[in-house]
């Protein structure tokens, strides 16, 4: 079991698998998606987080076909999750430094420098993160590994 109230930040990588359910990897996402849901876990995003999901949205639209209707109805079930969302200004010159020493984007950085300032991990399936040598960095599968040490 975790503890109740663990709290977990996630980047967009987790975050479209939740909006476009056919990736590899969706149904782990939802999983942890319901811990939230249920109370069992907290999760947390930087501000940008919606923006970066709603431009895969749009993309999907654009480049996968996926029709607007889903898109717009996968968007407000996100936008009614109300996940917490940490603004990044605050930690802006954290992620800076964390993307020029990483070699990462400053999006990728801002949800590092979440995850770091609040001292959780950071749930991803980007494949430059996780090759990192960040031991709070976390994929999919890593997570009940570290929730259920966390009971122990």
């Amino acid at each position: 079991m975790a503890d109740q109230g663990a709290s977990l930040c996630v980047d967009a990588s987790v975050g479209v698998k939740w909006v476009l359910g056919d990736e590899e990897g969706s149904a782990a996402s939802l999983a942890l998606l319901e811990r939230h849901v249920v109370g069992d876990i907290r999760i947390i995003v930087p501000d940008l987080f919606l923006h970066e999901v709603g431009n895969a949205l749009m993309l999907a639209v654009r480049r996968k076909g996926v029709p607007e209707a889903a898109a717009l109805e996968a968007l407000g079930a996100l936008v009614d999750l109300h996940l917490p969302a940490v603004p990044i200004g605050p930690l802006a010159t954290s992620a800076l430094t964390l993307g020029l020493r990483l070699g990462l984007s400053f999006y990728d950085a801002a949800y590092l420098a979440v995850a770091e300032d609040h001292g959780i991990p950071l749930i991803t399936v980007d494949k430059q993160l996780l090759e990192t040598d960040l031991p709070w960095i976390l994929g999919l599968d890593d997570v009940q590994p570290y929730l259920d040490q966390g009971s122990s």
